[in-house]
């Protein structure tokens, strides 16, 4: 297993409430939690998106000690063979909950077994200012063994996924959009 791992520090974002996360990842193990991207504050102060041992995919974010988002897929994602095109589509200023985080995965929102939506305007670690966010690992350990490529993070704006990737009108995959358009 890989020991390498992206992280940066945020600066002062536009929005604490908005924004879109957008990857491509091949995972290389299944049965085991695989951090892609995260902010570990303290335990009380987090924020994941993660394959867990189970091989469904979740979303979470947690401030203060409360989990105020929570999306965990129905489906299982367990081709180790392909690309999955992930967006994590956040935007906690809308007023219908179900709208204030999405999951999309090959351009399609994935079934939910468990929702839990963030309330109206709560913040999300990761878009606060002065946090680590990290690629590929969580809380010092836990590395991520995959490859993720084309990795785009938006501060202050909630994309759709075909922002990021369209359907190949020949062959019906998804595929990358190479230079998304903001």
């Amino acid at each position: 297993m890989a020991s390498t791992y992206l992280q940066r520090t945020t600066s002062t974002p536009t929005s604490d409430k908005k924004g879109t996360i957008s990857f491509w990842i091949k995972r290389s193990t299944l049965s085991s939690d695989q951090h892609m991207a995260n902010i570990y504050v303290d335990a009380s102060n987090r924020f994941m998106i993660k394959f867990q041992s189970d091989d469904t995919f979740v979303l979470y974010n947690q401030n203060s000690g409360t989990g105020n988002m929570y999306l965990e897929s129905s489906q299982k994602f367990r081709d180790v063979s392909a690309f999955y095109h992930v967006v994590c589509k956040i935007d906690t200023t809308q007023s219908t909950a179900s709208d204030r985080a999405k999951v999309y995965i090959n351009g399609s929102e994935i079934s939910y077994a468990v929702a839990t939506y963030p309330n109206e305007n709560d913040t999300i670690q990761w878009f606060q200012a002065s946090k680590n966010q990290q690629f590929g690992q969580y809380n010092s350990s836990n590395y991520l063994d995959a490859v993720m490529s084309h990795v785009h993070y938006t501060d202050g704006y909630a994309y759709d996924a075909s922002t990021f990737g369209s359907t190949d009108s020949t062959t019906g995959q998804w595929k990358i959009n190479t230079s998304p358009s903001f």
